[in-house]
């Protein structure tokens, strides 16, 4: 069908000059979809020379070298990403290509060649999250380089650029494998209070703000935040009071709102009062029960619980998954069936206490098969998302990587950055909630540098 459209635009002249490059991008697509890799990567090729000013070059550039690599043909996928940075230096897929070829470079242990593509992520990236990504491969580079404490200086680079992410996550498990020092400085940046001023989490004192937070303790979280709005209150205001109402997805909205700046910051002093608001212990007796019960790592369920749903019972994904989880009929079926659930039926996914318990019982599964502990949660984690058997055909192919290039390398998008996301949420967690008597080294997981054997 994109083939047939394309030659039809292209009879049709300049006027369709887009929608020609448009049905081109899709038939490669296609193409790639039907299994046929090369002959994919080439059209992808020769529409990024054809259209080279197109929105689409960059992209068609990356597709190339995805499919050069599943063709099998190393050498082309590399020179495809190479052409994408070099060609197209600013287009919203460099970041994706300079990032597909840093795990390359590690892959193929060309650590001057890794070194000179996190510096370069480094001076052109934006993004605190990237940026925090491209310190800790650096850091593994000059690590493989025997540049210890340049190494090390990178680690602590990419704690104080996103603290509480997937990429601090790992940097504080390398300085952890340095020793006590270099961990205890990674620490410290996290207990670091800063100067800057904090946004006040207090409403104002107005009528409309008092109506606001009667409505949110009576739980009529609509009319709270329809007297919110109407007295112009939002972001971290609005936040607090939807959560101490137990409103807490109403509550994820409005910190939504705030931007991601304050993410910048340590939570530590004044600032902590916001890390804590926007990590709620939404559910607690449930989850701290099921988890004890079933064998699942600490505050895990609520990292997953956050990035599924953001708290809310009633949620249904695209995809028909529902509730807390976001669990799939098909597989709360199976799930029921194992734990010994008589009476179960897919309605019964949005009420929070059966939800959890199943998709409870679920991770307990999948942290079991992958090793138990806190160990196994990297593979379970894209095992709940992906399925447990896409993670084994991975480890089949990339088992004897190491754990943090395997995870860069999972080649669904979706499941690649929904295993960072909630493991960074699970960092946040264990850090801002776990008690606070408890050593670092035990309060912040660990992340190895080799993969956890499953057992």
């Amino acid at each position: 069908v994109y083939e047939r459209a394309a030659k039809e635009c292209k009879r049709a002249g300049a006027d369709h000059k887009d929608t020609l490059v448009k049905s081109r991008y899709q038939a490669g697509r296609g193409r790639y979809a039907e299994g046929k890799y090369a002959r994919a990567a080439r059209e992808f090729e020769a529409l990024a020379t054809d259209a080279r000013d197109h929105s689409y070059a960059d992209d068609a550039l990356v597709l190339a070298g995805e499919s050069w690599a599943s063709a099998g043909q190393r050498d082309k996928e590399r020179r495809a990403y190479e052409r994408a940075l070099s060609d197209h230096p600013d287009g919203d897929m460099t970041g994706e290509a300079r990032r597909r070829l840093l795990v390359m470079a590690f892959a193929d242990k060309r650590l001057e060649d890794a070194l000179a593509l996190a510096d370069e992520g480094l001076a052109r990236e934006r993004d605190r999250k990237l940026i925090a990504k491209m310190h800790y491969f650096r850091g593994r580079a000059l690590a493989g380089l025997t540049r210890a404490d340049e190494a090390e200086a990178a680690w602590i680079a990419a704690i104080e650029a996103a603290p509480l992410d997937y990429p601090a996550f790992q940097a504080l498990s390398r300085l952890r494998e340095v020793g006590e020092e270099a961990f205890a400085r990674g620490v410290a940046v996290l207990e670091r209070a800063g100067d800057e001023a904090v946004p006040s989490l207090e409403l104002p004192a107005s009528e409309e703000a008092t109506r606001a937070a009667l409505l949110a303790r009576l739980g009529l979280g609509a009319e709270a935040a329809e007297e919110l709005s109407a007295a112009g209150i939002d972001g971290w205001p609005a936040a607090a009071v939807l959560a101490q109402a137990g409103l807490w997805e109403a509550s994820q909205r409005a910190v939504g709102r705030v931007g991601a700046s304050w993410r910048e910051r340590p939570p530590a002093g004044t600032a902590r009062a916001m890390w804590e608001l926007a990590h709620p212990l939404a559910f607690s007796r449930l989850v701290r029960e099921g988890e004890s019960s079933r064998g699942v790592p600490a505050f895990l369920t609520f990292a997953i619980m956050q990035t599924e749903s953001r708290f809310n019972p009633g949620a249904t994904s695209w995809a028909g998954a529902r509730g807390l989880l976001q669990m799939m009929p098909s597989t709360a079926k199976g799930v029921a069936k194992r734990a010994g659930v008589e009476d179960h039926s897919p309605a019964r996914l949005y009420n929070p206490e059966y939800n959890l318990g199943l998709g409870i019982f679920h991770l307990g599964e999948l942290v079991a098969r992958f090793g138990g502990e806190d160990a196994a949660v990297p593979l379970a984690i894209p095992g709940y998302n992906a399925g447990a058997g896409a993670v084994d055909k991975w480890l089949t192919e990339r088992g004897d990587w190491d754990l943090d290039l395997f995870i860069e390398s999972i080649p669904y998008d979706e499941t690649r950055k929904y295993t960072q996301s909630v493991l960074g949420r699970w960092y946040a967690y264990r850090w801002i909630h776990g008690p606070k008597d408890q050593d670092a080294r035990r309060k912040i997981p660990y992340l190895p540098t080799a993969i956890p054997k499953k057992e």
